[in-house]
């Protein structure tokens, strides 16, 4: 059995189905090469293992930050078309889209590095689609990571609260996923936060299916 990992500061070490035996190695790598974890992402079982293997010899705690689960799209179902529709960002949007980058990280408590450079980064790939109602206003978006091995991941999807619950969501990732189909991509991945059920049920209508489960747990150093 074999396995990968990547740790990519400021966020968490993440790594595959590693075999158990491989954790303290791991453990011990890091700490000879002097890496400063925040935190590890990994399936529930492995994820606790490392953190005390990591604790044992850094001794920071570990805390839950996140349940996650990991989705492949099989067919991407039609769904409900609300009023408007689908625009490429373009660099008139970029204040708009740092913006929500931001507001969805904090709403979901997720690890955020630059936001400015990362929106930049996918605006110059044409890689943010936004939904716009009938007047214009842009309501919702949807990310999508550059491909990698034929694969590219869905993310973030967000849409601004006094429009929620009338589909935009929904249209705006159908939407995106369209477009990095058309593009070439083979597979669409997207994370989903476990304890948020709309959104779970939201990527399964669309024809995402579940993969696996994973737990994220921050680390922090006592006093």
């Amino acid at each position: 059995m074999s396995g990968a990992f990547i740790h990519t500061p400021p966020y968490p070490l993440h790594f595959s189905a590693l075999p158990g035996h491989a954790l303290e190695p791991l453990a011990d790598l890091l700490v000879g090469l002097g890496r400063e974890l925040a935190g590890v992402n990994a399936g529930a079982n492995l994820a606790v293992a490392f953190a005390a293997a990591w604790r044992a010899r850094c001794g920071d705690d570990a805390h839950t930050s996140m349940r996650t689960r990991l989705y492949r799209l099989g067919t991407l179902r039609p769904s409900e078309r609300p009023p408007g529709h689908a625009v490429v960002a373009s660099r008139d949007d970029r204040e708009l889209l740092i913006g929500w980058v931001e507001a969805f990280g904090a709403e979901v408590a997720a690890w955020q590095g630059n936001v400015t450079s990362q929106v930049e980064d996918r605006l110059a790939s044409g890689a943010y689609t936004i939904w716009q109602d009938d007047d214009g206003t842009p309501v919702a978006l949807a990310g999508v990571q550059r491909q990698v091995g034929g694969s590219r991941r869905i993310g973030p999807v967000y849409t601004c609260k006094p429009h929620r619950g009338k589909g935009y969501g929904a249209a705006v990732t159908a939407a995106a996923c369209r477009r990095a189909i058309n593009e070439g991509a083979a597979e669409l991945l997207l994370f989903a936060d476990v304890d948020n059920p709309a959104s779970n049920r939201l990527y399964q209508r669309l024809g995402f299916e579940p993969i696996e489960d994973l737990i994220v747990l921050r680390f922090k150093r006592p006093g």
